[in-house]
């Protein structure tokens, strides 16, 4: 009886391996996880068919009315066919001279058999359709939703294959996976990896963790211990942007600064007493002190932000600008112009935006009438701007000047300061100095 019941569960076992030959060659990592299910199943059917009532010393077929009268009425005594399939006789069985029961041994024997192929049959049915299914759905290879990568997605889920904004030939930001198992570069940003305050300036160093520079009031100098993909910085605090999208921040605990919303973020840009987001489905998320609306920002999708003092600015996904808070002049959000750009920058008296052929600078506010330039960002201080050129050189209004032998890959202007991050790596800070904040490590 067992060696039948593991013949059969061998019989099935084959038809997995066969199965899987001839439907081709499978992904490795999917199959392990995969042949671990097969196994877990092959485990249930073994102890399911081994408990089962199989023993060869019970009668399956039919019941037997020994009563105490057996010995003294012989009608009280007989023995009832339950099972017209087993192919036995119907009626009373015939007695011994001694009046006592025949030998059902081998009644009982046939019955068994029976019984014992029908078990078995059920179960090679059963473990045959089982595993013919799975090995269906082994040989199917990975799917889209499964959090494996294979050779036909570039992402799956939270798995982004090792890949980051960086390795995409970013400065830095959040890289996600769309729901065709595509890379979301949306989130992927060439500016937020330095940082400048009113006062103070932060960078993001090779392991990717923040070190700051300049005034040490309400802690701003001293950084949360975490890794980040981008910074942002305020008046009093700095938040920084986690490669899982979510924010840590430090400085002033004023206005519940540093309780950052839960979701998961994109860009982050940080004002005095309040702080906007960009989410990763593109809606815009501030909190902070509320005077003037600045944390009141406008519905739609947005895909960049900047942060002033009271107010900020941000850019749809048509690379239309939008403005909300408290303006120190109101042409910041009066004189908006109508075309279309690729990064907008914010300072505490001007805005200004990067047009999206990177060949023109348009700012509004205090300053405007800007020469037409070959850019690739842009930044704003208190009552200047600045812009590094096709050429990666450093140009700054208002008497801001950098020597032009400098070249940056990125610079931040902070209030009346500008540090970058030149094309070797190393950092060049110009500017007022009175904190040291134009003296990087």
């Amino acid at each position: 009886m067992k060696a039948s019941l593991f013949a059969i569960l061998l019989s099935g076992f084959s038809k997995v391996l066969l199965t899987i030959k001839k439907k081709g060659t499978l992904v490795r990592n999917h199959f392990s996880k995969r042949w671990y299910s097969i196994m877990k199943i092959w485990l249930v059917l073994i102890i399911a068919c081994l408990g089962c009532n199989l023993s060869d010393d019970r009668p399956i077929l039919g019941t037997v009315n020994n009563s105490p009268k057996a010995n003294n009425k012989k009608e009280d005594m007989s023995y009832t066919d339950t099972s017209n399939d087993a192919g036995l006789d119907h009626g009373d069985v015939r007695y011994n001279s001694d009046m006592t029961l025949p030998d059902m041994s081998v009644m009982n024997d046939v019955g068994q058999d029976v019984a014992n192929d029908v078990v078995l049959d059920t179960v090679s049915d059963v473990a045959a359709d089982v595993v013919e299914d799975i090995a269906e759905d082994v040989v199917e290879g990975p799917k889209c939703g499964d959090a494996l990568v294979n050779n036909t997605e570039t992402c799956d889920g939270e798995n982004l294959g090792g890949k980051s904004c960086i390795t995409e030939g970013f400065l830095g930001g959040v890289l996600s996976c769309n729901s065709t198992c595509d890379l979301d570069k949306t989130g992927c940003l060439n500016t937020g990896r330095i940082t400048s305050g009113k006062d103070y300036s932060c960078y993001l160093n090779s392991q990717n963790k923040a070190e700051c520079w300049g005034t040490s009031n309400f802690g701003i100098t001293t950084p949360a211990n975490d890794t980040f993909v981008n910074l942002s910085g305020g008046e009093r605090h700095a938040c920084g942007l986690k490669a899982d999208g979510s924010l840590k921040c430090w400085g002033s605990f004023a206005n519940g600064l540093l309780a950052s919303p839960p979701g998961k973020f994109k860009a982050v840009a940080v004002g005095e007493f309040h702080a906007c987001g960009i989410l990763l489905n593109g809606s815009l998320q501030c909190w902070g002190d509320n005077t003037g609306g600045k944390a009141n920002p406008p519905n739609g999708q947005y895909k960049d932000i900047d942060a002033a003092k009271d107010y900020s600015c941000a850019l749809n996904t048509q690379g239309k600008v939008s403005c909300w808070g408290a303006f120190p002049y109101s042409a910041i959000g009066s004189d908006i112009p109508i075309d279309s750009f690729s990064q907008v920058s914010t300072g505490d008296q001007l805005v200004c935006g990067m047009a999206d052929d990177k060949q023109s600078l348009e700012c509004w506010g205090f300053l405007f009438a800007v020469d037409n330039v070959s850019i690739k960002q842009i930044t704003s201080g208190e009552d200047f701007f600045c812009n590094i050129s096709a050429s990666d050189k450093a140009f700054c209004s208002g008497g801001y000047s950098v020597a032009e032998s400098h070249r940056f890959l990125e610079i931040k202007a902070g209030n009346n300061h500008v540090c970058g991050i030149k094309t070797d790596n190393s950092l060049k800070c110009w500017g007022d100095n009175d904190e040291g904040q134009s003296s990087p490590p």
